[in-house]
């Protein structure tokens, strides 16, 4: 499991919120840029809305673990499955890898994304918990 030590999600919820705002009013922006020239606003548009979407405290938490930042989000919401399973989490590849099973495997892997939040100074940490439910 993973245990968050620093939590002040308020603080990261702040960020997150300004950050988006600056994504939206990019929109405008690009709209102007690229008038006329389709495919390119439609890649930078594309672009621009998934990182509305990773700034969105409702469906994405940043957490830090080691050297890389997950969307805490979805691990939660996938490890609340997973009672009664055998569990183990590595960092390997710039990714937390979970792998679960109780007669196969399973492997559910997070990937980093950090680039996404540099800058960012509250992200809670978290660290890997190597106790309990069958977790290591």
């Amino acid at each position: 499991m993973l245990k968050v030590s620093e939590t002040n999600f308020e603080k990261i919820k702040i960020e997150m919120k300004e950050a988006k705002v600056l994504r939206v009013m990019k929109t405008s922006f690009l709209n102007k840029q690229y008038k006329g020239q389709y495919n390119l606003l439609s890649k930078a548009k594309k672009s621009n809305e998934l990182l509305q979407y990773a700034y969105s405290p409702s469906k994405c938490l940043p957490v830090r673990i080691g050297e890389i930042i997950i969307n805490y989000k979805i691990y939660a919401a996938f490890i609340k499955k997973l009672k009664g399973f055998n569990k183990s989490h590595e960092i390997k590849d710039k990714c937390l890898v979970l792998t679960y099973g109780k007669k196969s495997n399973g492997v559910l892997t997070l990937e980093d994304i950090s680039p996404y939040f540099d800058g960012f100074q509250h992200i809670p940490v978290a660290t890997l918990d190597h106790e309990g439910g069958g977790s290591k």
